[in-house]
């Protein structure tokens, strides 16, 4: 959800969307667990065993897709500063 925030911000130039990609990234980030300082996400995709999770890595469906968004994130902060 947060990269489509920023795309339809991106396209729209609307701030509400720009608003909705903060907080979406404020959930994400408080969603992560951090291990020896590292942080990934558990995600639950067994319905049949819903106690066990695991940190995927994947982009698709894992910690590198959170953090890839994340960095999209960033990169848009960036542009607004110049």
């Amino acid at each position: 959800m947060l990269e489509h925030f920023l795309s339809i911000y991106k396209f729209t130039n609307n701030k509400r969307y720009l608003d909705a990609a903060y907080d979406t990234a404020e959930v994400l980030i408080g969603d992560a667990y951090v291990h020896q300082k590292l942080r990934r996400w558990h995600t639950s995709w067994n319905r049949h065993e819903p106690e066990t999770s695991d940190a995927y890595i994947g982009l698709y469906q894992g910690s590198a897709g959170c953090a890839a968004s994340l960095l999209v994130l960033n990169q848009v902060i960036i542009s607004l500063m110049f």
